[in-house]
């Protein structure tokens, strides 16, 4: 976010860069290693601790609450054990690592080792101590405790890595490595719910394997990080240093050791006694409270711990560290923990609400400990890293002690709500006894002198091209002097201003305050006029809407609103200081009125399509398996299974929890991509912010609703990013004359990635693509596109033979895994390849066939964005053209999804997914028509008087077109907004129907003759049990005949279903009358053959008098995958797989060694191409026999 950042119009000639603002902008953050150790440790913990709630959220879904809770004893005694013999060494390894220098390895391999054997010994006497206990009888027998020793022994050393990392000032791994474990950890416990929930089993095996198995998997590989790649470094870096003696250590080892015990006997000795008291059940309501108020907890730690790390490489700063780290640590945790008193029911409530009965108060205790905790903890790293042992010892002891024995006295009489006032008052206690121990450390009593400044060359950094320090000739030997933020004043300090001056002072700038405040007032009145009662400035009545949709009856202060924030929005754009947060905050803002104004407004999901995707979602949640024959959809379940998952896993019954919200979430995580892209762009900040503003205000298209595409689209926004920002190629023009004509890159330089980084970001890559194919149609085609024509244009490393893969492995699933979709259907499939005319037509003026006046704006209007968008990006590149700029990246993302309309038309909505396609770059491209530079350390020439003036107007210019883009977007994405609303009437009307106790119902609805859909939002319940048939009527509402003869065609169980929504669908995309609905139900209530059964203003049912005979048809049933077989088939098969992995193979020692030494490179793709052809010849076979009707 903050590295969209340039320097302002008011001083053209110098150009910061993203480096120097985020250097003038957070130095105390981004550059101090203490806050930035923290940040990550913290950004670890909260990662963590979220993964952490979903694994047991899932595992309370899936397994029975006795196991969960005999899991969770399990796996706190192992921690438990490996952190009374392990942890204690955390103090030692942050304190010493800093100046063992040569000696790190050695130091390091030490620890692990009496780690290792601690733990061993430790695991022997709990197993004697708690033989005879319930919750451990799973651990009796030779097999289950040599396990039992092993995992404690892999927890050891995991408990020890992370310190090392943060020790090496290398904290930024650990929230990598443990992201990545505890995905896995999800992924485990998911797979075992998966196989063993429906068994019946109550042993808790399973819940404890799924915990530690990713644990042992992760440990290689970042030990192997450790000792081959960062002590090595390090040991270069503190070269100079001598290594501290031995008995100094072990010195230090001897107080903070034993202390450390006494702490993580407090925390981990406490739940083991719980365990023992409560029953299995209880343990678990105290479980979860006590792993959500983790987070709280470890963030405490982590601050002392990184302030020990620091205090080893700068005691000096100790002081000043001590006052940053406390001051850091109540800003943050003052509103985190009112945050969770205030909403402990609500996050208890996702385990459900036994969870949240009994573990409320507990986690607002836990909560209140935290200040406290805070206090003592940033004392103890302080005493760390002044070398301190003996008040370490005493003061963990004592803390041990209260705790332990508060514990014990309030367990039996309050329960485990008794342990949380047992922990209040133990810290509380002891934050007051460390208090004037922990004023002189911050006074500077007892800690080193600063050294002397010393003497250096001043150095140059190009910020734009990255090329780092070089040092100035021209320049003499300066004192360079750290200056520490917050840091102690030497002499006399200014007298600070009052309270009075200080808003006296704010009140002068209203450039500070103005922005934030009109965005909040803007906000907040939006809201009142869309909520309120209808009246001339406020509300909104949705049955008075017309053929211009929700724009026709949304208030005018709502849209006022709106355009105050697009005002205040460019007013924020144009200052010269670079405000991030609030530009973010008002996209943000003007996304919600936007993009969330049906949901404010209306009182069920719009959208009839997302109610039918929920229906698939529900009966894959409910029974596991697709329904092929119900919809070709199934053949593409990735998001309806994800979805169904995600379900499961929350407790949620009704996807219409989801959809309500679904379109504002999910354009919100849209932007993340978009910035990750833009902070690739060479370009003024301005631009990057203004094209973030435009993909918001034109993405009216509406495929963000509960659906495949909407997800799929934000895989493919990220696959581009991935492409874009870790694969990059820019290659140096070397020659004059190539400089001279070659165009400048439109994107920044190679970022410096490890080949590692780089292997993990190609694997998840291929990952987000499978994702993909598995979910859309069309979606992994874009990807293929974008990453081909990357390739072609030379701006990326990776090369063609992987965009091979990837459109091997789409066709591959379609021939594999959708043969019930396209078998004995296949030229329909294809028919529509190479017919650009056709295609165009279908997709833009073939879509307007409305006479309605209202309704041809609607229409027009989304015809006028798309030629607007599309001719101010091309205006956009020619003016980037212009300043010799060539924006490759941007040109891919434009052509690619332009060049779709040759493969076929969709059914006439491919012209909607092109302009989807192609609006992020699209919205860059816009941007560049108002702020075309580039950043650039050279001076601009002097503009004319004319010229000046002209530039002054920029703002203005992009305001207004940002002004018509919103008035527009109302128009385009809530034109259909008369038929896609779903009154409540209506669904009343529809769970009617559902509700009937029959086998399969058959629901007729009314359409035009042609083709056309239902705007029905039909229930997410029961999908196999419904059918939908069209049913196509006369525009004379009088004529009812058909209706009634098409009704007793459909046999038994057939309802006839009026609703005012495919009233008003009738209406304005078929010209019918606009009271045809009222007349059509009336004569239907005339005739002798029809009675109704339900009916109210909004909706009716109706059937015949006289059921037909017959007997009602089955419901449909899950349909086994249908994969096909033909001679060559398994020969295809492992050719793919073979494939496959060759070209990932090659494209790894392609990331791995350097150009030209790429030999092993070549070999593999000639390799490949045998592997190729067998495979694709075999696609061709199955689509020859399968398609023909083979078995």
């Amino acid at each position: 976010m903050t590295d969209i950042a340039q320097r302002p119009e008011e001083t053209p000639t110098v150009e910061e860069g993203w480096r120097s603002t985020l250097r003038r902008r957070l130095p105390a953050d981004l550059y101090d290693p203490l806050l930035r150790n923290a940040y990550a440790l913290i950004l670890n913990a909260g990662i963590s601790a979220a993964l952490g709630v979903g694994y047991w959220m899932i595992a309370t879904r899936f397994f029975p609450t006795e196991a969960v809770g005999q899991g969770q004893a399990l796996i706190n005694a192992m921690r438990m054990i490996a952190a009374l013999t392990s942890f204690g060494f955390v103090g030692a390894l942050t304190r010493f690592i800093p100046e063992t220098g040569h000696r790190t390895r050695q130091f390091v391999g030490a620890v692990y080792l009496i780690g290792v054997l601690l733990g061993l010994a430790g695991t022997g006497v709990f197993l004697m101590v708690t033989r005879e206990e319930s919750n451990f009888a799973i651990l009796r027998g030779f097999g289950p405790t040599v396990l039992f020793a092993l995992v404690v022994l892999v927890w050891s050393v995991c408990t020890l890595q992370d310190v090392v990392l943060t020790g090496l000032r290398k904290s930024s791994w650990v929230p990598v490595v443990n992201i990545a474990v505890g995905a896995l950890k999800v992924a485990a416990v998911a797979g075992c719910a998966a196989l063993l929930a429906g068994q019946g089993r109550a042993i808790a095996w399973e819940v404890f394997l799924a915990w530690i198995i990713p644990v042992a998997i992760g440990i290689l590989p970042v030990n192997f990080l450790i000792f081959a790649r960062l002590i090595p470094r390090h040991v270069r870096a503190t070269a100079d240093r001598t290594p501290v003696a031995l008995r100094t250590i072990g010195r230090f080892v001897g107080g903070d050791y034993f202390g450390s015990v006494f702490t993580l006997a407090a925390i981990y000795l406490i739940p083991v006694m719980v365990a023992t008291e409560v029953s299995t059940v209880t343990y678990a309501y105290y479980g979860i409270a006590t792993t959500v108020g983790g987070l709280l907890e470890i963030f405490a730690f982590t601050m002392a711990t990184s302030l020990t790390v620091e205090g080893g490489f700068d005691p000096a700063a100790l002081a000043a560290n001590t006052r940053r780290a406390l001051r850091r640590s109540m800003a943050v945790l003052v509103p985190l923990v009112a945050v969770v008193v205030l909403l402990a029911p609500v996050v208890l409530s996702v385990f459900g609400a036994e969870f949240s009965d009994k573990g409320t108060t507990l986690l607002r205790l836990l909560a209140l400990t935290t200040l406290a905790r805070a206090v003592v903890e940033l004392y103890l790293g302080a005493l760390r890293a002044l070398g301190r042992p003996r008040p370490l010892l005493v003061i963990q002891a004592a803390r041990f002690a209260l705790a332990a024995g508060l514990t014990a006295i309030m367990l039996p009489r309050a329960g485990i709500t008794g342990v949380g006032v047992a922990l209040l008052n133990t810290q509380a206690l002891m934050a007051l006894a460390v208090t004037p121990g922990l004023r002189r450390v911050l006074r500077g009593i007892g800690t080193p002198a600063p050294p002397a400044p010393r003497l250096a060359p001043s150095i140059d950094v190009d910020v734009e091209s990255g090329t780092g320090p070089s040092p100035d000739p021209q320049s003499h030997d300066e004192p360079i002097v750290e200056v520490v933020p917050f840091a102690a004043e030497t002499g006399p300090a200014e007298p600070r201003p009052s309270m009075i001056e200080r808003i006296v002072a704010l009140a002068r700038r209203p450039s500070v305050w103005l922005g934030p405040l009109i965005t909040a007032e803007a906000l907040v009145m939006y809201v009142i006029a869309m909520r309120s009662r209808p009246g001339p400035l406020f509300g909104v009545d949705l049955y008075k809407m017309n053929g211009l949709g929700l724009v026709s009856v949304m208030p005018g202060l709502a849209l006022a609103a709106i355009l105050m924030v697009i005002v205040i929005f460019f007013d924020t754009l144009m200052q010269r200081r670079n405000r991030p947060v609030l530009l973010l905050s008002q996209i943000l803002t003007l996304l919600f009125m936007l993009h969330g104004a049906a949901a404010v407004v209306e009182p069920l999901p719009r959208f009839p399509v997302a109610w039918t995707i929920g229906g698939f979602v529900d009966y894959i949640a409910r029974t596991g398996e697709t329904l092929l024959s119900l919809d070709a959809r199934f053949n593409w379940p990735g998001f309806s299974a994800f979805a169904a998952f995600l379900l499961r896993a929350t407790g949620i019954s009704d996807p219409a929890a989801l959809m309500n919200w679904w379109p504002l979430i999910s354009n919100a995580l849209y932007l993340l991509p978009m910035l990750l892209i833009a902070k690739r762009l060479r370009a003024d900040r301005r631009a990057k912010w203004l094209a973030l503003l435009v993909f918001v205000v034109a993405q009216w298209i509406g495929q963000d609703y509960f659906s495949p595409q909407g997800l799929t689209y934000l895989l493919y926004l990220l696959f581009v990013a991935l492409l874009v920002t870790w694969f990059p190629r820019i290659e140096p023009v070397a020659s004059f004359w190539k400089r001279r004509w070659t165009l400048q890159p439109g994107e920044r330089a190679e970022r410096t990635v490890t080949g590692a980084d780089r292997i993990i970001v190609l694997l998840l890559v291929v990952l987000l693509f499978i994702a993909t194919a598995t979910a859309h149609q069309i979606t992994p085609f874009m990807m293929v596109g974008a990453l081909g024509g990357l390739v072609v244009f030379r701006r990326t490393r990776l090369s063609f033979l992987l965009t091979v893969m990837l459109g091997v492995l789409v066709a591959a699933y379609v021939n594999y895994m959708a043969v019930a979709y396209w078998s004995g259907h296949l030229n329909a499939m294809v028919g529509g390849v190479g017919q650009v005319g056709g295609n165009l037509t279908q997709n833009t003026t073939g879509r307007i066939s409305s006479a309605n006046t209202e309704r041809l704006l609607v229409l027009y209007t989304r015809l006028g964005i798309t030629a607007m968008v599309l001719g101010l990006a091309g205006l956009g590149m020619l003016r980037r053209l212009r300043r010799r700029i060539g924006d490759r990246v941007l040109f891919v993302m434009l052509l690619v999804p332009v060049m779709s309309l040759a493969m076929l038309s969709y059914g006439g909505e491919l012209g909607l997914r092109v302009y989807l396609f192609t609006l992020p770059a699209a919205s860059f491209l816009i941007a560049y028509v108002f702020f075309p530079e580039i950043p650039s350390r050279i001076p601009l020439p002097e503009l004319g008087k004319f010229w000046r003036a002209l530039r002054k107007l920029r703002p203005i210019a992009a305001c207004a077109c940002v002004l018509v883009l919103a008035g527009g977007f109302l128009l385009a994405r809530y034109g259909n907004e008369k038929y896609e609303w779903t009154s409540p009437l209506e669904r009343a009307a529809v769970d009617y129907i559902y509700a009937q106790p029959l086998p399969t119902t058959r629901v007729l609805y009314l359409v035009a003759d042609g083709p056309g859909g239902s705007s029905i939002a039909w229930s997410v319940k029961g999908v196999e049990r419904v059918r939908q048939i069209r049913t196509p009527t006369s525009r004379n509402p009088e004529d009812v005949g058909a209706i009634v003869e098409q009704l007793r065609a459909a046999g038994p169980g057939s309802f006839l279903l009026l609703t005012r929504s495919q009233d008003a669908s009738l209406e304005l995309d078929a010209n019918y009358p606009a009271d045809w609905g009222q007349k059509v139900r009336a004569a239907l209530s005339r005739d002798r053959d029809m009675r109704t059964l339900f009916a109210n203003d909004d909706a009716a049912v109706m059937t015949l008098r006289d059921a037909p005979t017959g007997a009602v048809q089955p419901p449909l049933v899950a349909t086994p995958l249908k994969i096909g077989s033909t001679p060559w088939t398994p020969v295809g098969v492992i050719a793919l797989v073979l494939f496959v992995m060759v070209v990932i193979t090659r494209e790894i020692i392609r990331l791995l060694a350097p150009p030209g030494a790429w030999w092993w490179s070549r070999v593999l793709a000639f390799a490949s191409l045998p592997l190729l052809a067998v495979a694709l010849g075999v696609m061709l076979e199955r689509f020859t026999v399968l398609a023909a009707g083979g078995a």
